[in-house]
């Protein structure tokens, strides 16, 4: 359990940078240090299913540039532990965590293939997941062409050839297809939702919404904004659901909420048993 005045003080160092700006016309990212950016988007009021607003039902976005930042999969099968996100970023001194994927009643293994280089969290490729992250080629042969990170989509590349060649995989359901037309229906469930996204200029997204929406309804508001997005893989739902950044101004972490279950995702950090994050080059 997270005290609710634990990060006071560095919420407000970071106050300018966080405040919402509210403007749909065009996304308003906020340099957080080079390579990385931030941009917080408020939800209108039919967008949050009802939801009351209580000063954090927005989008968050990092935009992360991998020139400048490395990436990194972290598993408690791997580490021997479930830490929180913010955990995760001070054990292994991480500028940005998201959730890596959903896992098993085990508490331990992904629901999806996830490697990171030689140890196997999972070996199963699910067939109802169609995006792996992938991300460093391995330096040999055919190999050395390939993207540093990218998001391969199951119906479009040659994944079966492609993830063995890569150090980080991992395997989750494609909110899009490469025309970009979403793939979730529209009825569904309403909870929080945490994303990875890749656009047009190879940026990878980490992308947490608190307000409880369907996946579909996430999915539509994120193709109606500038951002580009060519790629797009679903990593959590629910209060587990979670982003944490931690900058030179302080750190934050957003955490989920079920629609039905407004107070107990409030101020609740989850553990996580998988975790994506970013490292300063």
């Amino acid at each position: 359990m997270s005290h609710p005045y634990r990060h006071t003080i560095a919420l407000l160092l970071l106050a300018a940078l966080l405040w919402p700006v509210r403007s749909s016309a065009q996304t308003d990212w906020q340099s957080v240090e080079a390579g990385l950016d931030i941009a917080t988007i408020p939800l209108a009021a039919d967008d949050a299913s009802g939801i009351a607003d209580d000063g954090e039902d927005a989008l968050t976005i990092l935009r992360i540039d991998p020139k400048h930042y490395e990436f990194v999969v972290l598993a408690a099968t791997e580490r021997g532990r479930l830490l929180t996100p913010q955990q995760w970023a001070d054990e292994y001194h991480l500028t940005a965590v998201i959730n890596a994927s959903m896992y098993l009643p085990d508490h331990r293994t992904s629901t999806g293939y996830l490697r990171n280089d030689s140890h196997l969290n999972n070996d199963y490729v699910n067939k109802r997941f169609g995006s792996f992250f992938v991300a460093y080629p391995y330096a040999s042969g055919a190999s050395a062409s390939l993207p540093e990170v990218t998001i391969l989509d199951r119906q479009a590349d040659d994944w079966e050839n492609l993830i063995g060649r890569y150090r980080i995989v991992v395997q989750n359901f494609r909110m899009i297809n490469v025309a970009g037309t979403p793939l979730w229906p529209e009825q569904g469930e309403a909870f929080s939702i945490a994303a990875v996204a890749m656009d047009a200029a190879g940026n990878i997204l980490f992308i947490h919404c608190r307000p409880p929406l369907t996946v579909r309804q996430f999915t539509d508001r994120l193709m109606t904004l500038d951002l580009s997005i060519k790629r797009a893989m679903y990593v959590e739902g629910g209060p587990q659901a979670s982003l944490h950044l931690h900058a030179a101004g302080g750190s934050q972490t957003w955490s989920g909420r079920h629609d039905g279950d407004f107070w107990s995702g409030a101020h609740v950090e989850w553990q996580l048993p998988n975790a994506l994050g970013i490292r300063r080059k």
